[in-house]
């Protein structure tokens, strides 16, 4: 069980980078080129597919268990107190509907 929730953790630090870098081709998108451009159409292709292990992973887990291994940087890894790690959890699922929401409407501004 440990070993899963390691797994876990690490495919949602990796959506959670994903995220980061789709965010930065979405503002990228949107001052280069129209809406209906090909970036944006990619940039709405990974946040529907990236924003449900950015949920599950860093948000859902965490909030129930009350464990996450926090990383500054990938130098330094502690473990946050329960109430932070639920905390930065909410955190973690409101980014994380927020970008599937904005991934389903640049899809219908795309195919429309």
């Amino acid at each position: 069980m440990k070993k899963n929730l390691k797994r876990l953790n690490q495919i949602g630090e990796v959506s959670a980078s994903l995220a980061c870098i789709v965010a930065i081709f979405l503002i990228a998108s949107l001052y280069i080129e129209p809406i209906k451009s090909w970036t944006s159409y990619l940039v709405a292709i990974l946040l529907v597919t990236s924003s449900p292990f950015l949920l599950f992973t860093q948000g859902i887990i965490p909030l129930i268990t009350g464990r996450m291994r926090v990383s500054l940087a990938f130098i330094y890894e502690f473990d946050a107190p329960p109430f932070f790690a639920r905390l930065i959890s909410l955190f973690y699922i409101m980014f994380g509907i927020l970008a599937l929401l904005l991934g389903f409407i640049l899809l219908i501004v795309w195919l429309m």
